[in-house]
């Protein structure tokens, strides 16, 4: 029920201290919702957060083709997503 925003301000807040990487890796493969890893991938990139690097792709479902999320301005080409045109600080 939140938008791009809200979740660009959640990612933003997240650290290498209060992210417990095995966990996420966990947690996206056993997500089935193309979408939201293709999102939380997405705006952990745009956010410049460090610890996305030991994440491992391989085993995550992030489907084919292209996703497009409402209000949609910009293509994320690296994950196959269109998405709204919102600055981060």
């Amino acid at each position: 029920h939140y938008g791009y925003d809200e979740a660009t301000y959640l990612m933003e807040n997240l650290s290498l201290g209060q992210v417990d990487v095995p966990l996420i890796q966990a947690l996206l493969e056993s997500s089935t919702h193309v979408k939201a890893n293709r999102l939380f991938l997405h705006l952990a990139h745009e956010c410049g957060h460090r610890w996305l690097e030991k994440i491992d792709n391989t085993n995550i479902e992030l489907g084919s083709g292209y996703r497009v999320l409402p209000g949609a301005t910009r293509c994320d080409a690296a994950y196959k997503l269109y998405v709204p045109d919102t600055p981060l600080n």
